[in-house]
């Protein structure tokens, strides 16, 4: 399928890559041997992803070409993909254990209707893993507008509504950080999140100013979600990405313009050989002019002399006449 900006594709890199796959990598560990529905499963790799540990995986998206390209791109035996809405899943009730929605609430502004449809499908201790960009953070803060959202909400607008649907609920931050990890073994480990505050450090229990929200919800106990860091080649960061693009264009830029000044000096060039091969024809010419106009003056000169000495001879003869 091809990348248009939002529906990640798998091989794309960059940011977009860390944010999806690290949500699925992280909800996977929720789906052993369970039945799951990936509502909005877009290109399908999440899908097929869960379905490594599930022991069914549906995958649900509201666009035809996406369904059958996931059906002929992720041929497993306990996958399968349908067309359908977050408002009229195309399930039996009560059919699933955990459905997963990664991105979808903010493309619709039917909220509370979907979770109504997420009861539905849900078991009576099922598990909804699902995330949304937090609007103040995603959008506010960087004055950004994504063509393809709806609705997007704020962080206590989503708390707020799987509240509303859902006896429990706990949420998880997530944004595309820089810096030195440090990672602990054994029970008692605590991950801390440390944040420059002008020039000083801050300490924090909570991720730092998120992007992103991601919700576990359901009406029996919680299961524990790990917190967890993606790491990535620096070579596919955004940031370097980004500076290698830029880097990419300024040089095809420069190309460009010296092949536009060798054209235009070759041009330039040409001219000036014309010219000069130009200039030469005419001091030919000039040349010729001169050599004709030195050729006119010494034939009048002879002229002069002929009519002189004819005239001598004729006053000879009449004084001797």
């Amino acid at each position: 399928m091809d990348f248009t900006g939002e529906r990640y594709v798998p091989g794309v890199k960059g940011d977009i890559e860390l944010e999806h796959l690290h949500r699925y990598l992280l909800a996977r560990e929720l789906c052993h041997g369970k039945d799951v529905l990936d509502l909005a499963s877009g290109e399908g790799y999440g899908s097929a992803m869960l379905s490594s540990v599930a022991k069914c995986v549906v995958g649900v998206d509201i666009a035809h070409d996406a369904v059958q390209h996931s059906q002929r791109r992720y041929v497993r035996q306990n996958l399968r993909f349908m067309v359908g809405s977050c408002g009229k899943i195309p399930l039996s009730d009560a059919s699933v254990d955990v459905i997963v929605s990664f991105e979808t609430l903010e493309h619709h502004d039917r909220h509370d209707e979907m979770m109504a449809e997420v009861k539905r499908v849900l078991r009576f201790d099922g598990l909804l893993i699902i995330s949304t960009p937090d609007k103040y953070h995603y959008s506010d803060v960087p004055g950004y507008k994504n063509e393809f959202h709806v609705k997007e909400l704020y962080h206590n607008e989503f708390v707020g509504l799987l509240r509303r649907h859902f006896t429990n609920a706990s949420f998880y931050g997530q944004r595309v950080v820089f810096g030195s990890f440090v990672v602990g073994k054994g029970s008692n480990v605590k991950l801390a999140k440390i944040r420059e505050e002008g020039a000083a450090l801050a300490w924090d229990d909570e991720m730092i100013d998120p992007t992103y929200w991601i919700g576990l919800a359901s009406d029996a106990v919680l299961p524990t979600f790990g917190s967890g860091f993606l790491e990535q080649a620096i070579e596919n960061s955004e940031t370097v990405l980004g500076y290698t693009q830029a880097l990419k264009a300024s040089g095809e830029e420069k190309a460009r313009l010296e092949t536009r000044l060798s054209a235009a000096m070759g041009e330039r060039e040409v001219e000036v050989s014309r010219l000069t091969a130009e200039q030469a024809r005419l001091n030919l010419a000039l040349d010729e002019k001169v050599r004709q106009a030195a050729e006119l003056t010494a034939q009048c000169a002879a002229e002069r002399r002929e009519k002189a000495e004819l005239g001598m001879a004729l006053a000879v003869a009449r004084s001797a006449a």
